[in-house]
């Protein structure tokens, strides 16, 4: 059949599915630990605690104590999804003062270096009490939620898909468009299963959820700087010639394959833990439903509308333009997903958490003040500055 018939398919397959385990998803189901201002409280009594009977000497006592507090009480609480709904980047916030006051204790560092976290976390769990105790459960307040939820989680793959589906057609490959959506398809598929696998099998907070998500962000990194990298060595390719030549060998399976399993990556990554911030919302919301739903399809209505913007606005750029710029984009969130995923280990207890100096912090773009980030970040910008030399010393060469 056409290569559209099947693009039009896929595209309401993935709705269909998304809508589906919303539609099924019951209430996540969180240990009974009371209101969030009494989390709230017992966060801050607790990590009061540990800071009084800090000893460098035991200092991993105190770290793995921190740790605990973190998992399994921020998280086991339903507190993290709680507030993620109202403020993402607070959560990041809390999220990285309690690594830091794992990684100083751990290595045993002075008390008087754990001040500085610890005053940071008990602000920011003071101003998360007053956002949540501010909710407002109106139609048009679940509504919004409902739909930054989707709209924030789905645009970021959103972008990814799109460069490469345009780049795809561009080249004159649109007949492998759909390996691409297969791909989102496929991720959509496989968040479901995991969300459903870590509800009912496993705990879904803990280090195992953050160390998951660490190694998917990594390995999707990795991917992207492939794809950018072979996307850049593309951009002087005489395709019509090529395309005229041998029309099945333009693009090799090899390069297909590794975009598509970037757009899978992409999807995958944000796929379970939307799910799990639409079971907290639902929660809250009852059992009225429509705002959520309504949210929903506002929300894909707004990235099909990003889509046709963003499809329309790459025939302006020259070919040699429109790929170097899809291959520098990738490199970003590969820069951002490298960042990202550093992070979540470093939650997790698999890579240590050394401060620098000088807190240069940017969340939404991976930039974490932290020896350990800055090391893998610097190592991705030196391999593309080799690459790009030699690529440069290639075609001066020929």
């Amino acid at each position: 059949m056409k290569q559209g018939f099947w693009l039009h398919w896929m595209k309401i397959v993935s709705g269909v599915l998304f809508s589906s385990v919303l539609l099924m998803a019951t209430p996540a189901q969180a240990a009974d630990f009371g209101s969030v201002d009494e989390v709230t409280q017992l966060l801050t009594v607790e990590a009061d605690k540990l800071y009084a009977a800090y000893d460098p000497q035991n200092g991993v006592q105190t770290g793995n104590a921190y740790s605990r507090l973190y998992f399994d009480v921020f998280e086991a609480s339903g507190m993290e999804l709680d507030i993620g709904l109202l403020d993402q980047n607070l959560v990041v916030k809390i999220e990285s003062d309690f690594g830091d006051l794992i990684g100083l204790a751990m290595k045993g560092e002075p008390k008087v270096k754990l001040q500085a976290p610890l005053a940071s976390l008990k602000q920011n769990l003071a101003t998360a009490e007053k956002l949540y105790e501010n909710r407002s459960f109106t139609w048009t307040s679940q509504f919004l939620q409902s739909f930054v939820i989707l709209l924030r989680e789905g645009v970021e793959a959103l972008l990814v898909i799109t460069a490469l589906v345009m780049y795809l057609k561009r080249s004159g490959n649109a007949d492998r468009v759909p390996s691409i959506w297969l791909g989102a398809v496929l991720a959509v598929v496989a968040s479901v299963l995991l969300a459903w696998g870590m509800m009912k099998l496993i705990s879904v907070s803990g280090a195992y959820r953050e160390n998951f998500e660490g190694s998917v962000m990594i390995f999707a990194a990795l991917m992207m700087l492939y794809v950018s990298g072979w996307l850049y060595q593309k951009r002087n390719m005489d395709w019509k010639q090529s395309l005229f030549s041998q029309s099945e060998q333009a693009l090799g399976t090899g390069g297909v394959l590794a975009m598509a399993g970037v757009s899978f990556l992409a999807v995958f990554r944000e796929g379970v833990e939307t799910i799990f911030f639409y079971q907290a919302l639902l929660a809250d919301a009852a059992s009225a439903y429509e705002p959520v739903l309504a949210g929903i399809a506002a929300a894909m209505l707004s990235l099909l509308v990003i889509y046709w913007v963003m499809k329309n606005l790459s025939y302006h750029f020259p070919m040699k333009g429109f790929f170097v710029f899809t291959a520098v984009f990738l490199l970003f969130m590969s820069f951002s997903f490298i960042g990202k995923g550093i992070m979540e280990l470093q939650m997790g207890g698999v890579l240590d958490k050394t401060l620098l100096p000088v807190d240069y912090s940017l969340s939404w773009i991976g930039l974490n003040a932290n020896l350990e980030t800055l090391i893998a970040q610097l190592l991705l910008l030196m391999t593309v500055l080799v690459f790009f030399v030699m690529s440069r010393r290639k075609a001066v060469s020929v």
